[in-house]
């Protein structure tokens, strides 16, 4: 499963509630868990491209040296804020520990990644290295952000309808899913809901497609 932005928006909220809870452990048995003590054991559960709390703790398997190195640097931090970054697909949760601040940013979209950095944003470790146009995903480079997405909850009447009307994509269904970060369940919803086809490349009332996405 593979969130949107908007489902990652609903999740960021719901998982504000583990602030404050300290890392106990790390472990990788297939996805990446971290054991979060808060009034009791949360189990974390991190996908390539999903976030969810598990009840209960999988099997451990031999620690991966990408584990041994989260370990060293979060276990007994505090978890001091988990928010959404934007309107991207990105979680950002932040750690304290003995006075050291870490970043652990959640890249939830395409093969998924985990970059650990420092208070200042500098990769410490990254799951996957990764060289693109805009950035460089590897030890010691800045962590930059993907070009930013637009965040349909803020957006004017105004850009809605100039990004329509440049055609960016080749119908109105995937100019939801892609450029406004609706994914396609919900731009599907919303094209359905206001009868505008699949195959459709200009929608005849711009306002009621802008209060349907609202």
């Amino acid at each position: 499963m593979e969130l949107t932005s908007l489902d990652l928006n609903y999740l960021a909220k719901e998982l504000k509630e583990l602030e404050g809870a300290i890392v106990s452990n790390i472990y990788q048995p297939k996805d990446l868990i971290f054991a979060l003590h808060k009034g009791g054991k949360h189990f974390l559960n991190i996908s390539d491209n999903f976030v969810f709390l598990d009840p209960q703790k999988a099997k451990q398997k031999e620690p991966t040296p990408f584990v041994m190195f989260l370990r060293k640097h979060l276990n007994r931090a505090r978890l001091s804020k988990v928010e959404q970054v934007g309107f991207e697909r990105i979680l950002l949760l932040e750690f304290d520990k003995a006075g050291e601040k870490y970043k652990i940013y959640l890249e939830l979209f395409s093969r998924g990644n985990m970059i650990l950095t420092d208070k200042d944003d500098k990769i410490l470790i990254v799951r996957r290295s990764e060289s693109f146009k805009e950035r460089d995903l590897k030890k010691n480079e800045k962590y930059k952000l993907p070009p930013e997405k637009v965040d349909t909850s803020e957006i004017e009447f105004s850009e809605f309808e100039s990004i329509l009307k440049e055609g960016r994509r080749s119908t109105v269904l995937k100019t939801l899913a892609i450029e406004f970060s609706l994914g396609g369940k919900y731009a599907t919803e919303v094209c359905k809901k206001l009868g505008i086809g699949k195959e459709e490349a200009k929608v005849k009332d711009v306002k009621d497609l802008f209060e349907g996405v609202e």
